[in-house]
């Protein structure tokens, strides 16, 4: 006896599912958290009912979106796992002042994100950047200015570099570079 293998059934994201998140999408980065809330509805909605068709629901709707919307994947999977990782009770407590871009460089802290975004409260007028520069040193505080002494030395570098640029411009710049190199902030 044989048996026809059956084509694989790869369900559908109701139409309505589709333009909403395309609506969502489409709206001005406000709308991040809604995006992120929206597509976890979806995922939680989808899980039990597609749980033998599909392996992964999240990555399945992701990929439905993408495609049949065409919808960056890279800003679904982001908006997803920032909503995932920040529920509305812990957003409560950060929102404002923090904004999406900040709590997603507390994020990037892993089981330190509760320090990371608690000092952020305690210091308002920290940039994105000083936050991820904070992180990536294991919470020192880099003052505002050896950030830009960074951001300079490093476009001297790019200028030093740069043989279409004037001679005077890379001699200049590899002086900025020489000294960096002998000096400590």
């Amino acid at each position: 006896m044989t048996t026809k293998h059956l084509p694989e059934y790869t369900p559908k994201l109701p139409e309505e599912v589709l333009d909403r998140a395309v609506a969502l999408c489409e709206r001005s980065e406000v709308y991040q958290w809604e995006l992120g809330d929206f597509l976890i509805e979806v995922e939680d909605e989808y899980a039990s009912v597609l749980a033998h068709a599909v392996k992964d629901v999240g990555r399945w709707m992701i990929q439905q979106l993408a495609k049949e919307r065409m919808l960056d994947a890279s800003t679904l999977r982001d908006r997803r796992s920032m909503a995932r990782f920040y529920p509305p009770p812990i957003r409560e407590q950060y929102i404002p002042p923090l904004n999406y871009s900040m709590l997603r460089a507390c994020k990037s802290a892993g089981d330190k994100w509760k320090y990371y975004a608690d000092a952020a409260l305690d210091e308002p007028s920290i940039s994105v950047h000083r936050m991820r520069a904070m992180i990536r040193k294991n919470g020192d505080k880099t003052p505002a200015f050896v950030d830009r002494w960074e951001r300079i030395v490093t476009l001297c570098i790019a200028m030093v570099e740069d043989k279409g640029a004037p001679a005077w411009m890379r001699e200049t710049c590899e002086v900025v570079v020489e000294r960096n190199k002998d000096e400590d902030l």
